[in-house]
């Protein structure tokens, strides 16, 4: 039976050296993740006049968090401080042009699409340098899975929040004034977080860049057969949660409600809030790797539980029940990975599994697309709820291999 963890609070969290100013440097970074993508859709849309550029935008805007694993490898060879420094100057700098663009009101699309792109590859990983953060900081299991779950509660908060934000904005000035919102924010958190992490000595640098055999690598730490393996599950749960987004809006549409689409999925990411709050007050006596496999089946059961909802009250349920997964499973995999690799590769190490679950959603993105259109908004779900259950046998018996199996919990 679970039982709460007695000396790991979220208040003690933030009395630990350094945690509360990082910890809300952070959050602004993250809140400029949360509202770069409707500020950036709805300046290309007005100057251009067309939703399609706007979506080629995006599209390539997302494209390089393929390169996020290398962007965290240069953190962590260069260090935290000049890494996002660098990289939240270049962003906010090009969001800054593609916001002047907007005021000169660019007709073409070319503009648009190459600076996303830039924008992407520039994209500061707020997510991998606040986890190196919290490890650094905690000193035992407990400690360090309350703040994986404070993180991610965190970020699935202020995502939810980002797009009212722009709203606002947009509802009393213009999208333009939105977007140069998200380069302030960007800039603010970037610089900010940056200069709370303590800069190494020289001599400290020299010997993280030579401690691990994965580092240097082209592959790096997925090098490591358990991380291959946590790379596999995320790439699942990727393609299980891609669809919901696509099937949601599909079937609030079906039901003559298009207006509800944006509370049902209000209520999965309340789900997941709910879930890493409860997960980050629990120790569990199984071993990590088979709590993220319970996880997995929650997400991938109620992914495909939501195709037959016939009421969207019952699919609003449904949502939230599923969304009680997705933060614990993101926690219990980065735990899992912080104890397979050492300091020198922690940052690329959790950015291959966040890279892992972005892969998954892109794939669950195109195939829920074609399912909604020729088959119904229940494909969409069924197809992705079942993809990610029938991938855990498999999950199971490579853990074997991997040398997950044997994993402890730790306390």
């Amino acid at each position: 039976m679970p039982r709460p963890v007695g000396t790991a609070s979220y208040r003690a969290l933030f009395r630990l050296p350094g945690a509360a100013p990082a910890f809300a440097y952070a959050a602004l970074l993250r809140l400029s993740y949360a509202t770069v993508a409707l500020s950036y859709l709805l300046v290309v849309q007005d100057a251009t006049g067309s939703f399609a550029v706007a979506g080629a935008a995006l599209s390539a805007f997302a494209l390089p968090s393929l390169i996020a694993p290398y962007k965290s490898r240069l953190i962590d060879r260069v260090g935290v401080r000049p890494g996002l420094t660098a990289l939240g100057v270049g962003y906010a700098s090009v969001l800054v042009g593609v916001a002047g663009c907007g005021v000169w009101e660019a007709a073409s699309p070319r503009p648009y699409v190459v600076l996303a792109a830039v924008a992407g590859v520039l994209t500061p990983p707020v997510g991998p340098v606040m986890r190196g953060r919290w490890a650094a900081l905690t000193h035992s299991d407990a400690e360090r899975n309350r703040a994986y779950s404070l993180d991610a509660v965190a970020e699935e908060g202020l995502f939810a929040a980002g797009p009212l934000l722009v709203g606002g904005v947009v509802l009393i000035a213009a999208p333009v004034a939105a977007l140069l919102l998200t380069a302030v924010l960007a800039l603010v958190g970037s610089v900010a977080l940056g200069w709370t992490a303590p800069a190494p000595a020289r001599a400290v640098v020299a010997q993280v860049r030579s401690a691990s055999p994965t580092a240097g690598r082209f592959f790096g730490s997925l090098r490591v057969p358990g991380i291959r393996w946590l790379a596999l599950a995320m790439l699942g749960l990727g393609v299980a949660l891609a669809p919901l987004e696509i099937a949601v809006v599909a079937r609030a549409t079906e039901a003559g409600n298009p207006a509800a689409a944006g509370v049902l999925l209000a209520l999965l990411s309340v789900g997941s809030v709910a879930g890493g709050l409860m997960w980050g007050r629990l120790r569990l006596a199984r071993r990590r790797s088979s709590q993220l496999l319970a996880v997995l089946a929650l997400v991938g059961a109620g992914t495909a539980t939501a195709g037959s909802a016939s009421t969207l009250p019952l699919l609003a349920v449904v949502l939230a029940v599923t969304g009680l997964g997705i933060a614990p499973a993101f926690v219990v995999a980065f735990v899992i990975a912080d104890r397979l690799v050492d300091d020198s590769i922690r940052t690329e190490t959790s950015t291959w599994i966040a890279t892992a679950s972005n892969v998954g959603g892109s794939l669950g993105l195109a195939s829920a697309g074609l399912l909604v259109e020729h088959v119904s908004a229940g494909a969409a779900f069924v197809a992705g709820g079942m993809l990610l259950v029938g991938l855990l046998p498999l999950l199971v018996v490579l853990r074997e291999r991997s040398g997950l199996a044997e994993t402890p919990t730790g306390s």
